[in-house]
């Protein structure tokens, strides 16, 4: 057996990601939820001009979604399907990955930093 024409053999370099690992349906539901920011405020990135903080943190979001998806409450702005409390976790982690890229990282509100022994 004759060794692959190297003019002919296509090549790829080796990258660090696999878009394969994203389950397409969680994706396409997370597109939904950008879907529905665009038709409620009328600009799907109503939230990259500033920091939504307090009740309306996607922190704040991310914690109710998850108490509300461990007590299996109905998702009723969908179908009700318990998982789209996931999807909105995820989204809000977004948007929160886009603050502390754009603003930085901001400690909560009722961290006290330890004391070094000196």
């Amino acid at each position: 057996m004759s060794e692959p024409d190297p003019r002919t053999t296509p090549i790829r370099h080796p990258v660090d990601f696999l878009y394969d690992s994203i389950n397409p349906d969680f994706l396409h539901r997370m597109a939904r939820i950008g879907a529905f920011a665009q038709e409620k405020y009328k600009a799907w990135d109503q939230y990259t001009g500033a920091r939504l903080v307090g009740e309306k943190s996607p922190m704040n979001h991310i914690m109710d979604h998850m108490r509300q998806f461990k007590l299996g409450k109905p998702y009723d702005r969908w179908d009700g399907d318990v998982r789209w409390h996931l999807v909105a976790i995820a989204y809000n982690a977004m948007m929160e990955f886009y603050y502390v890229s754009k603003f930085g990282f901001v400690k909560h509100p009722l961290h006290v930093e330890e004391e070094t022994d000196r």
